[in-house]
C-alpha cells in the first residue's frame, strides 16, 4: 500500500525529534515536520519540495554540511549557527519555541533513503538536554580515561618509537573516539609526520613548520615551540587554522588539539588529535590529555633509555665475542699450584715476566679480600678432579687491579693421575664496567642515582611477596615535592635538579638500609618500608624527612626551602595488590596536599568521598567565574597617630547561587590548584580599578586601595602589570593609588627573582606590604633585602598578644624591627580595645580589623570612610 504524501507528513509530525528529508542532486528540501521547522525557526511552503537557494545562507550551509558528512555520522551544532533570519516561529499551539531552541545544543544524525529508484538523504534533528550534554561530556572524559590507561600499557610494552607512536595514535581513535590523530618529529624548521590513525589522506594535507611562515602559528606549531598543549574548539572560525581549515572541514573535524612531546625537558615533536565535535576540549578533557602527554613522554624516554642499554649490550656482545678469540693468557702450574710456566699474553696482560712468576703461587698476584669467595669454590672443584670456571680479581705488576674469566682444568697422565693445572684467563675488566653501566641505565635513575620506576615495581613485587609468605605489613610512601615547578621555573632547570639529588640524599639518610627510596620522576620520590609494625614506624620516618627536607639548601648562592607531602598505604590494610597500594598511596598524598602540605597523611576511605567533593567544587568555580558570582569587599585601614583612614583592603567573596556569601580560604586553595585562580585573579584586579575610581570620587585622592596577589599574578608579573596598566588607564586612577600585599612565604620562596619583581612594582610608583608576617621561615633573614613599605602583622599573633606571652613578644619584636628597618607596621586582626591598648603601646602604625569595621561591600565601605573621616577633628 503506498502511502499519500499528506498522510507522510503527519506520520512524521507525530516525532517529537526534527525531521528534514533532502534531494541531494536536485538540492531541494523534500520533507519538513514540524518539530524540524521549530528548531531552525523557519516557516517552509506548502510545495512539493523547496530549492535550497531559497533558503536563508545559513540554513543552506546547514544543508549541504548534512549531505557532504559522513553517513550515519553525528555531530553537534548550535542551534544558533542554523536558525533563519525570519525570526521566531510559531508552532501550531501558538507557542514562542524560539526562546529554547536559540540556546539549544543539537545532535545532527544523517541517513540514506531510497524511493523510486532516487537517493535521498534524511537529517534526524535531536535537542540535547543539560543532562544530556554532561553527559555525553562524561562519556568522552571516561573515553579519556581509558585512552590513558592503554597508553600507560603500550608506554611499557613498546620497544620502538614507531611501535609506541602507531599505537597511540591508533587507541586515540579506535578507543578515544578521535576522527583523526596523527603523531609528528620535529626535524629543523618542520613537523614530519611518523604515524597516524583516522583518515591517513589527511596527514598528506598538513604541512607545519616552525619559521616565522603562517604555517608556524597554528596549534601544532605553537605547542612545539611553547612547549604546551594548544587547541582550536572551532575550526570554522578560529584564524590561526585558516591554512588547514578546507581540508579538515572536509572531513567533518570541528575541534582540534596538539599536545608537546618531550625528550628530557625537551619538544621534540607534537601528538595531534581531532574531533568531529565542536568545543571538544575543555579544561577536563585538557587536563587529561596533558597527562597523557606526559605518559608519552616517559615512553619516548624508555624507549630512548632502552635502545642505549640495547646498543651498549651489543657492543659488550662484540667486544665479549673479540675476547673470546683473542690470544688467551695461559699459566700453567704443578699439581700443588707453583707456576712453571706463562705465555707472552700472559705478560701483556699483567706486565710479569716469567721470571717474575715462575715459582710462585697465582694467589701472591691477587686481590683476595675480593677473591674469597671464588678462589673457595675453584679449590674445591680442583680438589676434587674437576674443571673451575668463573671471575677472579687480580694485581698487575703495577699494583692495579683487573678482573678476569678465568678457567682452570686438571691435567692428567697416563694413569688418570693430576700432575697439572692449566688456567686460561681473558680480561673482562671492562665487561664488567660495562655490566655495571647496564644495570644502572636500566634500573636507576640518572640524575639522582635512585631506583627508578622499573626498579621500584620490582621491588615492591618482590615486598608484597615477602609479605604474603610472612604474613607482615609494608608500607609504600609517595612523596611529592610542595611548590617544586615554581622553584625550577624561577632558578632553571640545572639548578632544580641540583635541589632533586639534594631531596634525594636527604631522603636516603633517614631510612634504613634495606628501605628501598626511589624516584619516579619528575619531582616524585617514593619509599619501600618493609618489616614494619603498623602506622607509628611510619609516621616516625616521615616526621623525619619532612624535618630534614624543610631545612634550607644552598642552591645558586640562595637558599631554598622545599616541604613534601607524603602519602601512605599500608599492606595489607589499604590494599593486597601493588595497583591498590600506589593508587592510595597517591591518593593520601594529595590529601596531605589538601590539609595545608608539609604533612603525612595516611590512606583513608574517606579521602574518595573528600577527591569527589574537590571535584565539585572546581566544577562549581568554573560556573562562577562564568556567571560573575565574586564581589571585592574592603576593609578600612586607621592611622594610629590622628585616627584617619589611610586605606581599604580588597577581600575577595563568592556569592554561590543559594545566597551563601563563602570566605577566600574556602575555595581560593582550589583555584590555586586547578589554575582558575589566573582568572579570578585577573577579574579581582580590572574590578579593583574600577572600585578604586569610585572610592576616589567619593572620599579623598591619598586614599590606598590595597589587595593581595596570588602567586600566580606574583610570578607572572609582567603579564599582570600590562593588564592593570590598561584598567588602570581605562579607569582614570594612578599606580600610587595602588598597594600589592605579598604573602611572606611567596617573597622567601626566590629571594633574587623576589627582588628583582618588587622593584618593578617600586618603579611604578605601588606600595608593597609583606602579608602574613612572621608566620613564614625566612621573615627576619631576608626583611632587610626586600625593597618593601609595609609589614603587616599576621592576626594569629594579634588575636592572642593580650593572653599569650610568646605571641606578645613576636608582635613587639615584629614592630620594633620594622621600625628600625623605617618600614611602617599594620595589625590585622584588632577586634578589641584591649587589641587596641596593646599595640598603641608599642607604636603600631595601622589598625585594621572588626573594633572599627568588618570587611563590607563597597557603598557600605564608603559611607563608613565618610562619616568615620567627619569624626577627624
Amino acid at each position: 500500500m503506498e502511502l499519500s504524501r499528506s498522510l507522510l507528513e503527519q506520520i512524521v509530525n507525530v516525532s517529537v525529534d526534527g525531521v528534514i528529508v533532502l534531494d541531494p542532486v536536485a538540492e531541494t528540501v523534500v520533507l519538513v515536520n514540524r518539530a524540524a521547522r521549530s528548531l531552525v525557526c523557519y516557516e517552509f511552503s506548502n510545495e512539493a519540495s523547496v530549492a535550497w537557494v531559497k533558503l536563508p545562507d545559513s540554513l543552506q550551509s546547514f544543508l549541504r554540511e548534512c549531505c557532504q558528512g559522513d553517513l550515519g555520522a553525528a555531530f553537534h551544532i548550535k542551534t544558533t549557527e542554523i536558525l533563519s533570519e525570519q525570526g521566531d516561529v510559531e508552532n501550531d499551539a501558538g507557542a514562542d519555541t524560539n526562546s529554547d531552541s536559540s540556546e539549544s545544543l543539537v545532535e545532527a544524525r544523517t541517513h540514506q533513503l531510497c524511493a523510486e529508484d532516487k537517493t535521498y538523504i534524511a537529517v534526524s534533528l535531536k535537542v540535547l538536554t543539560d543532562a544530556v550534554v554532561i553527559g555525553n561530556r562524561l562519556a568522552r572524559l571516561n573515553q579519556i580515561y581509558s585512552v590513558l590507561s592503554e597508553t600507560n600499557k603500550v608506554v611499557a610494552n613498546s620497544k620502538t618509537r614507531t611501535d609506541l607512536f602507531v599505537s597511540i595514535s591508533k587507541i586515540a581513535v579506535d578507543i578515544g573516539g578521535f576522527s583523526m590523530a596523527w603523531m609528528g618529529i620535529k626535524h629543523g624548521d618542520q613537523i614530519i609526520p611518523m604515524a597516524s590513525s583516522g583518515d591517513n589522506d589527511y596527514v598528506k594535507t598538513i604541512a607545519v613548520r616552525l619559521d616565522e611562515s603562517e604555517r608556524s602559528k597554528g596549534p601544532i606549531g605553537l605547542s612545539v615551540q611553547n612547549n604546551r598543549v594548544c587547541y582550536v574548539n572551532n575550526i570554522a572560525t578560529d584564524p590561526s587554522f585558516a591554512p588547514w581549515r578546507a581540508a579538515a572541514l572536509q572531513r567533518n573535524y570541528h575541534s582540534m588539539a596538539a599536545l608537546p612531546i618531550r625528550l628530557k625537558d625537551e619538544v621534540v615533536g607534537c601528538f595531534s588529535l581531532y574531533s568531529n565535535i565542536e568545543n571538544y576540549f575543555d579544561t577536563p578533557t585538557l587536563e587529561l590529555l596533558e597527562d597523557m602527554c606526559q605518559d608519552i613522554s616517559v615512553g619516548l624516554r624508555q624507549i630512548d633509555e632502552e635502545t642505549k642499554r640495547v646498543e651498549t649490550e651489543g657492543k659488550l656482545q662484540q667486544l665479549y665475542q673479540a675476547i673470546e678469540h683473542s690470544a688467551s693468557a695461559v699459566t700453567i702450574t704443578d699439581k700443588h699450584g707453583i707456576v712453571e710456566y706463562v705465555n707472552p699474553q700472559f705478560t701483556s696482560l699483567t706486565g710479569f715476566l716469567p721470571e717474575d712468576i715462575i715459582g710462585l703461587t697465582p694467589e701472591e698476584m691477587a686481590s683476595y679480600e675480593v677473591n674469597q669467595i671464588n678462589y673457595t669454590r675453584m679449590q674445591r672443584h680442583l680438589s676434587e678432579g674437576k674443571s673451575w670456571r668463573g671471575e677472579l680479581q687480580n694485581k698487575t705488576k703495577s699494583g692495579e687491579l683487573l678482573w678476569t674469566l678465568q678457567h682452570v682444568a686438571p691435567i692428567r697422565d697416563d694413569q688418570d693421575e693430576i700432575t697439572h693445572f692449566v688456567s686460561t684467563a681473558y680480561d673482562i675488566t671492562e665487561l664488567r664496567s660495562a655490566q655495571e653501566t647496564i644495570e644502572k641505565l636500566a634500573y636507576y635513575d640518572e640524575l639522582t642515582g635512585l631506583p627508578n620506576r622499573r626498579l621500584f615495581y620490582d621491588r615492591l613485587n618482590q615486598a608484597l611477596k615477602n609479605a604474603k609468605r610472612k604474613n607482615a605489613k609494608f608500607a609504600v610512601c609517595y612523596l611529592d615535592l610542595d611548590g617544586f615547578k615554581n622553584i625550577n621555573d624561577s632558578l632553571g632547570h640545572a639548578n632544580g635538579d641540583e635541589l632533586l639529588k639534594a631531596v634525594a640524599q636527604r631522603i636516603r639518610t633517614h631510612v634504613r638500609g634495606k628501605d628501598t627510596v626511589a624516584r619516579l620522576g619528575g619531582d616524585e620520590f617514593t619509599i619501600i618500608l618493609e618489616g614494619i609494625s603498623g602506622p607509628s614506624d611510619v609516621s616516625t620516618v616521615a616526621a623525619h624527612i619532612i624535618n630534614a627536607l624543610g631545612q634550607p639548601v644552598d642552591i645558586a648562592e640562595t637558599q631554598v626551602v622545599v616541604t613534601t607531602s607524603i602519602g601512605v598505604a599500608i599492606y595489607p590494610d589499604d590494599g593486597v595488590e601493588i595497583n591498590d597500594l600506589t593508587r592510595n598511596a597517591d591518593m593520601a598524598m594529595y590529601h596531605a596536599k589538601d590539609n595545608g602540605r608539609n604533612n603525612c597523611q595516611f590512606f583513608a576511605d574517606e579521602m574518595n568521598r573528600r577527591i569527589r567533593e574537590r571535584l565539585d567544587l572546581e566544577q562549581r568555580l568554573r560556573k562562577a567565574i562564568k556567571e560573575k558570582e565574586f564581589v571585592l569587599y574592603y576593609q578600612p585601614q586607621i592611622d594610629a597617630v590622628d585616627g584617619s583612614v589611610v586605606g581599604v583592603e580588597a577581600l575577595i567573596r563568592w556569592k554561590t547561587p543559594d545566597g551563601k556569601l563563602l570566605l577566600a580560604s574556602s575555595f581560593m586553595p582550589q583555584a590555586e590548584e586547578s589554575g582558575l585562580v589566573c582568572d579570578i585573579g585577573t577579574w579581582m584586579l580590572e574590578q579593583l580599578c574600577i572600585d578604586c575610581k569610585k572610592i576616589l570620587d567619593v572620599t579623598y585622592d591619598s586614599l590606598k586601595v590595597s589587595i593581595d596577589l596570588t602567586d600566580f599574578q606574583f610570578r607572572n608579573c609582567e603579564s599582570m602589570l600590562q593588564k592593570l596598566s590598561v584598567s588602570i588607564a581605562r579607569e582614570g586612577i594612578s599606580f600610587s593609588n595602588i598597594q600589592f600585599e605579598i604573602n611572606e612565604n611567596i617573597l622567601s620562596s626566590n629571594v633574587k627573582e623576589s627582588i628583582v619583581r618588587l622593584r618593578m612594582f617600586r618603579k611604578k610608583g605601588i606600595t608593597i606590604a609583606i602579608d602574613n608576617f612572621g608566620m613564614g621561615y625566612s621573615s627576619l633573614r631576608y626583611l632587610r633585602r626586600f625593597p618593601v613599605d609595609i609589614v603587616k602583622i599576621d592576626q594569629a599573633f594579634v588575636k592572642d598578644a593580650v593572653d599569650d606571652e610568646n605571641d606578645a613578644s613576636v608582635t613587639s619584636a615584629i614592630i620594633t624591627m620594622a621600625h628600625q628597618l623605617n618600614l611602617r607596621v599594620v595589625a590585622e586582626g584588632v577586634e578589641s580595645r584591649k587589641h587596641l591598648q596593646f599595640l598603641e603601646r608599642y607604636w603600631c602604625d595601622y589598625f585594621q580589623g572588626g573594633y572599627y569595621c568588618d570587611p563590607v561591600p563597597l557603598d557600605e565601605c564608603i559611607e563608613f570612610v565618610n562619616r568615620w573621616m567627619e569624626q577627624i577633628p
